[in-house]
C-alpha cells in the first residue's frame, strides 16, 4: 500500500492486524515539489499541511490554508501530507472540501500513465471517496483565483477523519452588490453539495432577505440529514451556513 506520512494509519487500532506492505512515497521529491504560474499552482502530493501552510501569503489559498489548520496538532501537521488528506477510502480529509470548493484539479498515475481529473471525480456516484484502484496521486492543481470571502466550520472530537469528523467550507464572491458565485460542500464519510441552492444564491442582490436565509438554511438542513448526517450535526451546519449568508449580507458594498 502506497503512503505518505501514514497519519491515517498509525492510530487504527486495526492497523497492526491488517499485515499491510506500506510503500513510502513521502521522500519523492517530485512528489513534494510545489510549481506556480499565473492562473495555478500544483501542490505534489506528498506536501506536509505544514509546507502548504508555509507558503508566502497567496490569497486563493486562504480557504484550503484554514481548513489545514483545522487538522490535528502542528506535529500531526508536519508529518501529514495533502496528498494522504486527500485519498482516505473510508471518509473525507477536511482538505477534500476546500479544494471540490475551489475547484481544483488533481493528477492520478497509474501502470497505464497519466491523467487530469476534477477533483469531484474522486466522488463516487454514492457520494463516497472513490479513488481509483491502481492509481496514486500525483499533484494538486489550484487555481489562483481569490475567494473574497470564505470560511472553514469543522465539528467533531476527533484529530483524524471519520465519521464523527465533519467540515464545511464556503467561498463566495460579490459584485455589484449581488451574489456573483457561490461554493458550499460539506464532507464527513460523505460529500454534500447542494448545486441548485448555489444556482440559487447566484446573482441574488445583497443583503438577502430574512427568509431566503431561512430558506437556504432548510434546504440544507434537508440535503445534510438526507446524506446521513446525525440531526444535530445537520442543524450545527445549516446553522453556519446561514449565519455565512447573514454575514455576507452584512459586508456587502
Amino acid at each position: 500500500m502506497p503512503c505518505g506520512g501514514c497519519t491515517r494509519l498509525l492510530p487504527d487500532p486495526a492497523f497492526a492486524q491488517k499485515n499491510l506492505s506500506l510503500l513510502s512515497l513521502g521522500w519523492i521529491k517530485e512528489l513534494q515539489a510545489i510549481n506556480r504560474t499565473d492562473r495555478y499552482i500544483d501542490l505534489g502530493s506528498c506536501v506536509s499541511l505544514n509546507g502548504v501552510l508555509a507558503l508566502p501569503n497567496i490569497p486563493a489559498l486562504d480557504p484550503l490554508k484554514k481548513a489545514l489548520l483545522t487538522i490535528g496538532s502542528a506535529s500531526i501537521r508536519n508529518r501529514a501530507t495533502l496528498g494522504g488528506n486527500i485519498c482516505g477510502r473510508d471518509s473525507f480529509g477536511s482538505a477534500f472540501p476546500a479544494l471540490s470548493a475551489m475547484e481544483a484539479t488533481v493528477e492520478l498515475r497509474s501502470a497505464a500513465g497519466t491523467q487530469w481529473l476534477s477533483i469531484h471525480d474522486l466522488v463516487g456516484q454514492d457520494n463516497l471517496p472513490a479513488i481509483p484502484a491502481g492509481s496514486f496521486l500525483d499533484r494538486v492543481r489550484v487555481p489562483l483565483r481569490d475567494w473574497e470571502h470564505n470560511c472553514i466550520v469543522r465539528k467533531g472530537p476527533g484529530l483524524l477523519p471519520g465519521d464523527t469528523n465533519i467540515t464545511l467550507t464556503i467561498v463566495a464572491n460579490i459584485e455589484k452588490d449581488a451574489i456573483s458565485e457561490i461554493h458550499i460542500v460539506l464532507t464527513g464519510r460523505q460529500l454534500v453539495r447542494n448545486r441548485a441552492l448555489e444556482m440559487r444564491l447566484t446573482g441574488k442582490k445583497l443583503p438577502l432577505p430574512a427568509k431566503e436565509s431561512e430558506n437556504c438554511h432548510h434546504d440544507f438542513l434537508e440535503s445534510a440529514v438526507e446524506a446521513g448526517l446525525p440531526a444535530g450535526q445537520a442543524i450545527a451546519v445549516a446553522d453556519s451556513v446561514r449565519a455565512f449568508l447573514v454575514d455576507l449580507s452584512g459586508g456587502a458594498s
